[in-house]
């Protein structure tokens, strides 16, 4: 979530369960100050799994400035330090059906679907070899694969 109050833009990041993200940035809100009369966001992009952009407008003194901020979240989507190569996703892309299977002796638990924002679309608890995605929408999500050794995350992309 990001938003401004008097001269102080603020940057808040939340857990799934909606509480906050204490372990970003100071207690879970970056503050940054600016010297505006006037502020307004246009738009706030996660770009990758490790980065927010945020982009807007700015006046002071009745010129008018373009702005574009990036935001690095050190922990994104709280997923410890895992072996990503020890699961195998495919098709990626994908359209209407994927299937995961993992690559050692720890079976999956489960399968937590984001999108671009990082919230939780989808949660899949069993039948990892033909997960239904009809009811997705095109675009880029981010999967954190759950087992009893750790998590690890990997991208999808859906193209219909």
């Amino acid at each position: 979530m990001v938003g401004y109050v008097d001269d102080e833009a603020q940057v808040a990041l939340f857990n799934q369960d909606g509480s906050l993200d204490l372990s970003f940035a100071n207690n879970g809100v970056l503050r940054t100050n600016y010297d505006f009369d006037f502020i307004k966001l246009t738009s706030v992009e996660q770009e990758d799994e490790s980065h927010i952009l945020i982009s807007g407008t700015s006046e002071k003194d009745g010129v008018s400035s373009v702005f574009n901020a990036q935001v690095l979240i050190q922990d994104a989507l709280n997923i410890e330090d895992f072996d990503k190569n020890s699961f195998s996703l495919y098709p990626n892309p994908a359209s209407t059906s994927l299937t995961i299977k993992s690559n050692s002796n720890a079976p999956i638990k489960s399968v937590n679907f984001y999108d671009a924002l990082g919230k939780q679309i989808k949660k899949v608890d069993a039948n990892f070899e033909n997960i239904d995605l009809k009811n997705l929408s095109n675009g880029l999500y981010f999967l954190k694969i759950k087992t009893d050794s750790g998590e690890a995350s990997k991208k999808l992309v859906i193209d219909k």
